[in-house]
């Protein structure tokens, strides 16, 4: 597991670096349940992406793509709870889909996506370097 160590803290220090930026770019200060759940939401893409670390460049592309989407997916899930959580509602689901709907959206439609998508690629092509130099001192995580 020790082999392991270096991709997996670089994967929650870089949610945390996400929820940062993330924080940034909405200028809300309902987001800071997303920048607290951060390095859980790294630590769940680290182990998410790891099985296409050794995928074609295309595939690689893609993958970055659906990881900053699955990112700011949870992003907005944990701040939708919080929110609802807060207000004493008793069912949070709708609080969550608006927030994943309304980040997905600013994402899009807002433009983000032609800045983020490259620093999401770079930030995934990090982590799989990380994974497969664990993975040559011949221990797998599972």
């Amino acid at each position: 597991m020790t082999q392991h160590l270096d991709w997996i803290v670089a994967s929650a220090v870089s949610g945390c670096v996400w929820g940062t930026l993330a924080v940034v770019l909405t200028e809300s200060s309902d987001a800071w349940p997303g920048v607290i759940a951060s390095p859980l939401i790294g630590l769940m893409l680290g182990f998410a992406i790891r099985p296409f670390r050794d995928g074609d460049w295309g595939g690689r592309m893609l993958i970055s793509l659906v990881g900053l989407y699955f990112a700011v997916g949870l992003f907005g899930v944990f701040t939708g709870a919080a929110r609802g959580l807060s207000a004493g509602w008793t069912l949070l689901a709708p609080g969550m889909i608006n927030d994943v709907v309304l980040l997905w959206a600013s994402l899009t439609l807002g433009g983000l996506v032609v800045l983020l998508w490259p620093l999401s690629l770079v930030n995934h092509l990090a982590i799989w370097s990380l994974q497969r130099r664990a993975d040559s001192r011949g221990v797998r995580a599972s």
